[in-house]
């Protein structure tokens, strides 16, 4: 007579295999997932930016601010047009941002603004960094 079936042994050797994936799985998702948020933050910020200087460029000025998070953030950044009227605000989780001047970054009509630099956000959970190039006189936006 044959039996059908695992015995204990098969049992407990397939759950400590899978035991060990996970036990290395778990902090690499959690790596991964911190690192597509601040690619995430990276990519709509760089967005932001190119949105504001188009909206100068169409209504004469505008300005982005990243010290002006939303309610209920601790870091954000909030758009204004060139009447004082804000435009988009955005919170963010999990980074920090460091920027050239006081964080109030405009542009002209031509496209230009009145400071360059780098805005680098900065994961709170990896340490990773992304950094958003302005160049001064073009008002170019470039990530890197």
């Amino acid at each position: 007579m044959t039996k059908k079936g695992f015995t204990l042994i098969e049992m407990l050797v397939a759950l400590f295999i899978i035991i060990v994936l996970l036990a290395i799985g778990i902090p690499q998702y959690g790596k991964m997932k911190a690192n597509s948020e601040l690619n995430l933050a990276a990519d709509q910020l760089a967005a932001e930016l190119r949105y504001t200087r188009q909206t100068a460029i169409s209504q004469g000025s505008s300005s982005i601010n990243l010290n002006a998070p939303p309610q209920g953030y601790t870091i954000g950044y909030t758009v204004y047009n060139s009447n004082g009227g804000q435009l988009k605000s955005q919170g963010l989780n999990s980074i920090t941002i460091s920027y050239p001047g006081n964080g109030t970054i405009t542009f002209s009509s031509n496209g230009s603004t009145d400071i360059g630099g780098n805005i680098v956000l900065t994961s709170t959970n990896t340490g990773r960094q992304r950094t958003i190039a302005i160049t001064q006189v073009s008002g170019m936006i470039v990530l890197k």
